[in-house]
């Protein structure tokens, strides 16, 4: 019985490390080194917005915020408020009549909506008149 049961205890043989699976490890670490430079930044700016301003500037930008805050989330969303209250304005260079204007992000998102599909109609509509022009 102890033949039989050592019959089925098969050994892996070890196999030299061959050139395709050498390559295959290069182009893998080249190419995770790659996603990390991309993700990284993503990251560093998520953690950097729970700090306040004044301890992005008087403390290290690359460390974990000392007290994670939402006050810029609420300044990008609510406007930034003033001593009186008031929501700073600004005047925008391409302003017809150089009224202030008070910075909205929501505003600013549907504003880049309409403009997207707006200029994709448009150009459907040209590309389709010329191909019906051309053929």
């Amino acid at each position: 019985m102890g033949d039989v049961l050592k019959s089925f205890n098969i050994k892996k043989q070890k196999q030299p490390l061959s050139i395709e699976k050498i390559i295959k490890w290069i182009i893998f670490v080249v190419f995770f080194a790659y996603a990390i430079t991309l993700v990284f930044p993503f990251v560093w700016m998520f953690y950097n917005s729970f700090k306040s301003s004044q301890e992005f500037f008087d403390y290290s930008v690359w460390g974990l915020p000392r007290s994670f805050t939402f006050v810029n989330y609420r300044n990008v969303f609510l406007g930034i408020p003033t001593a009186d209250g008031q929501s700073i304005t600004t005047t925008m260079n391409g302003d017809i009549f150089g009224a202030p204007v008070r910075f909205n992000i929501v505003m600013m998102f549907f504003v880049s909506l309409i403009m997207t599909f707006s200029q994709t109609t448009v150009s459907m509509f040209v590309t389709v008149c010329t191909v019906y022009l051309v053929s």
